[in-house]
C-alpha cells in the first residue's frame, strides 16, 4: 500500500520540514515492503543509503541490486525478475 497519500493527508505530518520540503519518501516493497525484518532489508539498506547520499556515484542502479539479490539469493532467473518481479515493486528506486 502506498503511504505517500496518507502522510500527504495528514496535518501532522504537512507540519514536519522534512515534509515541507519535499523530503518524505517510503521504503519500496515488491510482494513484502523493504524495511521489515526479513532478507529484503537487504534491499531496503541499500535503497536507505542512496537515498541519504545522493552526492555519491554507485556502480550499479537499484534495479541491478533487484536482479543479484533475487537471482543471487534464490536462485531466480533474470526473466523472472524482469517478469514478476519488477512490476510488483512499488517505490521509487531511482533514489533522488
Amino acid at each position: 500500500r502506498d503511504v505517500l497519500p496518507v502522510i500527504a493527508d495528514s496535518p501532522a505530518w504537512r507540519q514536519l520540514r522534512a515534509y515541507q520540503e519535499g523530503a518524505i519518501r517510503a521504503f519500496p516493497g515488491d510482494f513484502n515492503s523493504w524495511a521489515q525484518p526479513d532478507t529484503r532489508w537487504l534491499l531496503g539498506l541499500q535503497w536507505i543509503v542512496r537515498e541519504l547520499h545522493p552526492d555519491v556515484s554507485f556502480n550499479t542502479t537499484m534495479e541491478d541490486a533487484v536482479y543479484a539479490f533475487f537471482m543471487d539469493l534464490y536462485g531466480v532467473s533474470a526473466d523472472t525478475v524482469t517478469q514478476e518481479i519488477l512490476p510488483r515493486i512499488q517505490g521509487e528506486l531511482s533514489g533522488r
